[in-house]
């Protein structure tokens, strides 16, 4: 990519960057949140027209005016959040969008194809679909199965997508781009919802296809993962590139430094605090999935004031129902929950809030914000009712900017022209990850239960976050902190608590955690390992 250029309306997203990445390596792509990382691989990948530059791949010059031509190409893109038909098996997400004739896809050339006007009319488009590749697939499908046991990916390609673990169905993305015979892989953000044994297998298959001679990109904020699995770095800042590095010439600091300008703190420094009387209480806590299955089996938690609790576990084990029945927005099958002494159980989450409870959904995009809606009025969501934004039914919409430009200087929330107009579903991930957390806390709760509060974001923004946790913590605040990485767990938790299968197996600190034994309990422990039981009120098994 040459002097690629790309501006919105008082942006500038990328200034004149060049990148070149070479045949058979992983090249990663650094910057912070709105540094104009996902705007260059968009302009790659045809989803946007770059202003000025050219785009060449093997010498020769491509005209991208939409995916179709990167993949054309030879360019394909795996997104942060995934493309894929849930009712579909992985064979038909797959070989859907071919340009193939359909007859391609049957068992011989006289099948109907002129389209199911009917189905159209009924909107049963998907079953339509589905039906017109059903016909003569076992060639496409023994080729993909093929695929995907080359490289390792234990899929089963006839299983519906609904059915595969977050893990698997990133991997049937890339199943999706080598079924395309793709020269370059883009990869948006590819560990930001895997555990880190699913994140190793990860970067064992991407070293399996540059063995191939693929070349890929990752987009990333994990200077960790950048280290042990790219072979060059390019950094960005500010839409312009900062400068493209060997990666095992540059140290993590190095890399933090290129990204924001400044030192970079790994590691926070943590005051040790008295605690105070508890702000949650929950007792043999039940709870279902969306499937109606438990997924959070009898927990038992206090927490205090002044204390963070960590979580840690591989995702998929009750976390998420844990955290969003704490806060009144998941039903409770069984079991009391109270804050502040008062029982809330299956109360609406109203009733929390005004108990003094905040929660950092682990889904920013989905249950964190309106996105269609401005800044200003995501930042007052749960204020609404307050006199200090108006009375009655009329916002005070001066006082309401006021508030949210002062929140948006206080959290360095970027990318903000004017509050009142730039829509939440504007701003890059962390900058709307720190415009949710500052609605959150700025109401000073007593309780705040924050769900993989710093997923997907730069480095930046973690020690800014943590920080402020820290801060709240040091308040007065209790904080639930569930969180699948674990160096977080241990820096900010005075607690720790190990969640598998739904249910607490196992409690330390952070001073005496082992980290092969929470790994271990992690993923159900060791049979043949001997350990004590915690306290009821901890639910779990205890550092011996």
């Amino acid at each position: 990519m040459d002097n690629i250029t790309k501006t919105f309306p008082g942006v500038i997203a990328n200034d004149d960057v060049s990148i070149t990445v070479r045949e058979g390596e992983i090249h990663g792509l650094l910057g912070e949140n709105g540094a104009g990382k996902s705007t260059l691989m968009k302009v790659l990948y045809g989803l946007y027209s770059a202003d000025s530059g050219e785009v060449y791949l093997n010498n020769e010059r491509l005209e991208l005016s939409s995916p179709q031509d990167a993949i054309d190409a030879g360019i394909g893109m795996v997104h942060q959040h995934f493309k894929l038909i849930p009712r579909l098996s992985v064979a038909k997400n797959i070989i859907l969008g071919r340009r193939e004739p359909a007859a391609a896809f049957r068992n011989g050339s006289g099948a109907d194809d002129s389209g199911p006007v009917s189905s159209v009319a009924s909107s049963n488009v998907l079953q339509w679909l589905a039906a017109r590749f059903t016909l003569g697939l076992d060639e496409p499908v023994k080729k993909i199965q093929s695929l995907a046991d080359d490289y390792g990916f234990d899929i089963d390609v006839s299983a519906p997508v609904w059915e595969l673990d977050v893990g698997e169905r990133q991997r049937v993305e890339i199943l999706k781009a080598l079924y395309r015979d793709v020269d370059l892989l883009i990869l948006d953000e590819p560990t930001a919802v895997l555990s880190p044994t699913e994140a190793e297998r990860l970067f064992e298959t991407l070293r399996k296809l540059t063995d191939q001679g693929l070349s890929i990109i990752i987009i990333t904020h994990k200077l960790k993962e950048v280290q042990s699995i790219t072979d060059r770095v390019t950094v960005l800042r500010d839409g312009e590139n900062v400068g493209t590095v060997e990666t095992a010439d540059v140290s993590r600091e190095e890399l933090a430094k290129m990204m924001v300008g400044r030192d970079v703190l790994f590691e926070i420094e943590k005051e040790s605090v008295s605690i105070g009387t508890p702000v949650l209480e929950a007792s043999n806590l039940r709870a279902d999935d969306e499937r109606g299955i438990e997924a959070l089996s009898g927990v038992d938690m206090t927490l205090h004031e002044g204390e963070i609790i960590g979580i840690a576990g591989v995702s998929g084990n009750g976390q998420m129902e844990l955290a969003e029945t704490l806060v009144g927005v998941r039903e409770a099958t069984g079991g009391s929950v109270s804050i502040n002494g008062e029982e809330l159980t299956n109360k609406p989450p109203r009733s929390f809030i005004d108990n003094g409870v905040s929660f950092v959904p682990e889904d920013r995009h989905r249950d964190g914000c309106a996105e269609p809606l401005s800044v200003m009025h995501n930042a007052i969501m749960k204020g609404y009712t307050s006199n200090e934004f108006g009375a009655g039914l009329r916002l005070d919409y001066e006082s309401t900017a006021s508030y949210t430009g002062s929140l948006v200087d206080e959290f360095d929330i970027r990318g903000i022209t004017d509050v009142s107009e730039i829509t939440a579903g504007e701003l890059s991930g962390g900058n709307l990850q720190k415009l949710i957390l500052a609605r959150e806390i700025d109401r000073n709760p007593d309780l705040l239960v924050a769900n993989q509060p710093t997923r997907g974001v730069d480095v930046g923004a973690i020690e800014f976050i943590r920080e402020r946790l820290l801060e709240q913590r040091d308040s007065g605040t209790g904080i639930l902190l569930l969180s699948e990485d674990l160096d977080e767990i241990l820096d900010l938790s005075d607690r720790i608590l190990v969640i598998y299968e739904g249910e607490f197996v196992y409690e330390t600190t952070p001073d005496a955690a082992d980290r092969r034994r929470i790994g271990l309990e992690m993923n159900g422990g060791d049979v043949g390992q001997q350990s004590q039981p915690v306290a009821a009120a901890d639910g779990g098994r205890s550092e011996s």
